[in-house]
């Protein structure tokens, strides 16, 4: 006789009365519980609060965004200081400090908690030119210093980027970005290099003038013509401008 072994369907009253009525979330409470609950977080509790506000569209527009005097407290908290993040007054965020020109971070003026840290910008907003070109806090051609390397707002780009100081440089063109300066030294380069080569070959015409002209003035024949190419200099003659008349 066989027997068939059937599932147990059967739900506990304790797993139904948890199926109909699951845990409350901070979006069931009413409006001023939600409002009650952030105001009374704590300043160590600063990230989570503003973290709340970019998880939805409801704490979005529910969690005012912090006030540049908020970050700026925020950025002397332990936990600004261990993660080294820096306030801008123009985005109100509060960033790292790759963010920030080393000015903006050392400086002793606009250091934390000095005098005119409120007026401290990342080179994200001061590098914008929002009213046209030539108009961002860092003009095209400036140079700036991040972590100790420099960089430039390019001239011919308008854009941030590594600047290169070499010696062949001319003055304008160290106010261009590492991209675009490049080719241009590239080209120069296969220029000069093209000039040498045509240099060198004049030189060489020149020299097999010079040969024949001292052929000629020992009197010899045509035939030693073709033995110019294993003489390239003077001293593999045997002989100087002295030797003649």
């Amino acid at each position: 006789m066989s027997t068939e072994l059937t599932p147990d369907l059967s739900i506990s009253s304790l797993d139904l009365h948890e199926a109909s009525d699951p845990k409350p979330t901070l979006l069931d409470l009413p409006v001023e519980l939600q409002k009650a609950i952030i105001e009374n977080l704590s300043p160590a509790d600063f990230p989570a609060k503003f973290n709340l506000r970019t998880t939805c569209h409801y704490f979005f527009a529910l969690i005012q965004p912090p006030t540049h005097n908020e970050l700026l407290a925020e950025e002397q908290s332990p936990y600004g200081c261990v993660k080294e993040l820096f306030a801008c007054r123009e985005c109100l965020r509060l960033r790292p400090n790759t963010k920030f020109a080393d000015d903006m971070r050392r400086k002793k003026n606009r250091a934390k908690g000095r005098q005119h840290a409120c007026m401290r910008f990342c080179i994200e907003c001061g590098t914008k030119e929002t009213h046209g070109p030539g108009t961002g806090k860092y003009t095209r051609g400036a140079h700036i210093k991040v972590m100790g390397v420099n960089y430039v707002v390019c001239m011919r780009c308008a854009q941030f980027g590594l600047a290169l100081l070499e010696r062949d440089q001319r003055p304008e063109e160290k106010s261009y970005c590492q991209a675009c300066l490049n080719p241009i030294l590239e080209a120069r380069r296969r220029q000069e290099a093209h000039a040498e080569e045509i240099r060198q070959a004049a030189a060489r015409v020149e020299r097999r003038a010079w040969r024949r002209q001292r052929l000629e003035a020992l009197g010899l024949g045509s035939e030693y013509e073709d033995s110019d190419n294993y003489y390239e200099s003077e001293d593999d003659w045997g002989f100087s401008d002295s030797s003649f008349p």
